[in-house]
């Protein structure tokens, strides 16, 4: 009887450690491994093909319900926050947050050589400034313009400076050679040139 248990135990033991889950699939290769109606072959969206995760109705901005589990995912219909958030541990967050991905494209001349803080409204963007003679200068951002970037496109055969107040928070400058950009990322306190 003893022997018999003990196969048993062993025999679900080999069970326990298979922890894969196929839906679709007979073969799951991951953990959770859902295949949609075309198969391993991808091919054309079925109306069926895809995941639901759940749909709230609260301002997900503004919720006072926690989740329970670090990246717990919900879709939220409320009109001041529709889309999907996930919780981080200590709040729920926009998985894509709006208008994340702007792209602001503005042409300027040596009439010109300042530009405002409004102007520079989208996450990237461009600036085309063909000059010969002029600077240019460069406003400060707020704190909830963090990682905005800027790229300043020089379209003339002529160095130009560009006047900044740095990421320490002192005024600095740079060369735009001919025909080539400087790019700038707006830090907590000033502009940020990456070294490429």
């Amino acid at each position: 009887m003893k022997k018999y248990i003990l196969t048993i135990m062993l025999f679900s033991l080999g069970f326990a450690s298979y922890a894969q889950v196929g839906i679709g699939t007979a073969n799951p290769q991951t953990t959770l491994d859902v295949v949609g109606n075309a198969g391993d072959t991808p091919g054309a969206l079925n109306a069926i093909d895809g995941i639901t995760v759940p749909v709230v109705t609260d301002d997900m901005t503004t919720t006072a319900t926690n989740g329970t589990k670090t990246s717990q995912l919900v879709y939220s219909t409320n009109a001041s926050s529709t889309g999907y958030y996930y919780w981080n541990g200590t709040a729920w967050k926009a998985l894509v947050p709006e208008n994340s991905f702007t792209s602001v494209i503005i042409s300027r001349d040596s009439s010109s050589p300042s530009l405002t803080a409004a102007e520079i409204s989208g996450n990237i963007n461009t600036i085309i400034y063909p000059t010969t003679t002029a600077s240019l200068t460069l406003p400060d951002l707020t704190g909830s313009d963090i990682g905005k970037v800027l790229y300043v496109s020089n379209v003339s055969g002529s160095n130009f400076t560009i006047n900044f107040n740095n990421a320490a928070g002192n005024s600095a400058s740079a060369t735009a050679q001919g025909t080539r950009g400087v790019t700038f990322v707006w830090t907590a306190s000033g502009w940020a040139k990456p070294s490429i």
